[in-house]
């Protein structure tokens, strides 16, 4: 690379700084904005009225629409903030124009209360309250307080209500270095240094959101864009794999359909030999709570985690998944997507319970794509073969439920490909021997590396993200309460869990067909209807805002 093309191809800050002129008024702080003149006519100049002769009644002439006059719209969500807390700016009033810069920014984040991760209007999201915080704090301007967009804010992984986030990373442009609050009257206040400002962040945040960092990125950095892939990880008890109980709506056509073939029974159908023997001895009522502590002391045999491993091997490679997400159809390209790696860990004991990981590393992941793990559950505990996975992803459309959010948590985001660029491009500055190192300094971006803060996120992952899931389980029995009410499902639906791994005619989905007794989709609210110890901040619809989405709408919020 020659040092001319380094040259154009790294960037500067975007503006520089600016004293304010002698005035009287207390200055005020706001960020250089790049944008340029709004370009929107006046409503005069929108207006069209049609041209009327004498021969009209002036009182009877109608009025022309008005076009409705967005500029002046707050589309920003405000926690802690409301709309006339921020004072007019007076006329010939001056400020002070602190530079913006653009930002990769490390964070970590517990879903649970939350409508998922991008940033909603009328919902509570983790960038609605990231996107508070750094308007308190100064690091974005009032003139921007209103909507994230005016600042570029992206995130290399969106995620469900719900989910939580060991490593995610959002891309802004920001003030780096704002005064430090509260402003005095002085023209040249203190200004935050890097960790002060993130300290500044994190105490105007929940404890579960916490800001570890953040880098400078060239200017056309694009968190999503630029992100090569993604890493989860889902979590839930070994007792999910015991097959259905027969009394159940599901477990019956199992067990009915092994008798008549005179097939070979599913291991582990001995776990509800009782009840298979002796069904006069069920009272649903006073049995559940001893049938789930039953299940909870029991551990998964090495068949069935096998068993286990087999269904989620099938989804490695470039695999249509357009039954696993919402808004997608058989022939689009997006529906295509690469899974470069899965593993299923052995195994851990957690107070008392055995909990199994899965570990997900792909190139991108599509909405609600939990889907796979809840396929792959279902199959096992059916006795469905892991020939049933490859027909998923043939063009017959059909229902795959949606495994509960409180499993699932984002990892990390994989950015190889941007952090060998920019290390590539500091080395050939170095090389320029007539450039200063103060210039050679600033035109430095470093690597977005989660490693420098992997003893904090270890800690925090153990506190506020597998801490609290082993609590909402343990109170609300979330996983257990999904898996009755797919047992209890009594259509056609999930008729391709058999046997013998076929798809039937009546579980398959036509566009336009009316179905009878549709699986309807779970929604945890729905499920704990009733529930006196499940407060409102919990009952979050995770489908809120995206059904319906079609296109870039519906690509950005994937990842």
């Amino acid at each position: 690379m020659s040092s001319a093309t380094v040259k154009r191809d790294l960037d500067t800050d975007e503006s520089t700084m600016h004293t304010a002129g002698p005035s009287s008024k207390k200055p005020k702080f706001e960020e250089t904005s790049s944008d340029g003149p709004n370009g929107v006519e006046s409503l005069d100049q929108l207006e069209n009225p049609r041209a009327t002769g004498s021969s009209i009644n002036p009182s009877k002439r109608k009025e022309p629409k008005r076009r409705k006059d967005f500029r002046n719209q707050d589309w920003g969500r405000k926690v802690g903030r409301n709309a006339s807390d921020e004072e007019p700016r007076e006329e010939g009033e001056k400020s002070i124009r602190y530079p913006k810069k653009k930002i990769a920014m490390l964070m970590s984040f517990c879903g649970t209360g939350c409508s998922g991760m991008q940033y909603q209007t009328n919902a509570q999201t983790i960038e609605g309250y990231l996107f508070d915080a750094l308007v308190n704090a100064g690091a974005i301007s009032k003139d921007n307080s209103n909507n994230p967009n005016k600042v570029d804010l992206q995130r290399s992984a969106r995620t469900d209500a719900g989910v939580h986030a060991a490593g995610n990373v959002v891309s802004l442009k920001m003030i780096t270095a704002p005064p430090i609050q509260p402003l005095n009257d002085s023209p040249n206040p203190p200004l935050h240094t890097t960790s002060s400002l993130i300290s500044q962040i994190n105490s105007l945040l929940p404890p579960q959101i916490r800001v570890w960092s953040f880098c400078r990125t060239r200017n056309k950095f694009n968190a999503r864009m630029e992100c090569d892939s993604r890493k989860y990880e889902y979590l839930f008890p070994s007792w999910m794999l015991l097959p259905p109980k027969p009394q159940s709506a599901l477990g019956n056509r199992i067990w009915e359909e092994q008798r008549a073939a005179d097939a070979t029974p599913l291991p582990n159908q001995s776990f509800w030999e009782e009840v298979v023997t002796n069904p006069s001895s069920i009272d649903e009522t006073a049995d559940y709570m001893q049938d789930l502590n039953r299940k909870k002391a029991w551990p998964v045999d090495a068949e069935t985690l096998e068993r286990f491993r087999a269904m989620i091997s099938e989804y490695e490679g470039t695999r249509n998944f357009w039954n696993y997400t919402i808004g997608r159809e058989f022939m689009e390209r997006q529906s295509q997507r690469y899974m470069i790696k899965l593993e299923v860990l052995d195994p851990q004991i957690i107070q008392g319970t055995e909990w199994i990981s899965v570990r997900f590393h792909g190139q991108s992941f599509m909405l609600h794509q939990r889907k796979m793990v809840a396929m792959a559950l279902l199959a096992v505990r059916t006795g469905s073969p892991p020939s049933l996975i490859p027909k998923s992803f043939l063009s017959q459309r059909i229902l795959v439920p949606n495994a509960p959010a409180v499993g699932l948590l984002l990892e990390q985001p994989i950015f190889d490909t941007y952090n060998k660029r920019v290390v590539e491009d500091h080395e050939e500055l170095t090389k320029q021997a007539k450039l200063p190192l103060d210039e050679i300094e600033s035109r430095r971006r470093d690597p977005i590396d989660f490693t420098l803060h992997k003893e904090e996120i270890e800690a925090f992952k153990l506190e506020h993200i597998y801490q609290r899931m082993r609590e909402e389980e343990e109170r609300l029995n979330i996983f257990d309460r999904w898996l009755r009410y797919i047992d209890s499902y009594t259509g056609n639906d999930l008729d391709y869990l058999n046997s013998e791994g076929v798809i039937p005619a009546v579980a398959v989905i036509k566009k336009g067909g009316k179905r009878k007794n549709i699986l309807i989709e779970w929604r945890r609210e729905r499920i704990l209807e009733g529930d006196q110890s499940t407060s409102a901040e919990q009952d979050v619809d995770e489908d809120e805002g995206v059904e319906g989405l079609k296109g870039k709408a519906l690509d950005e919020m994937e990842g």
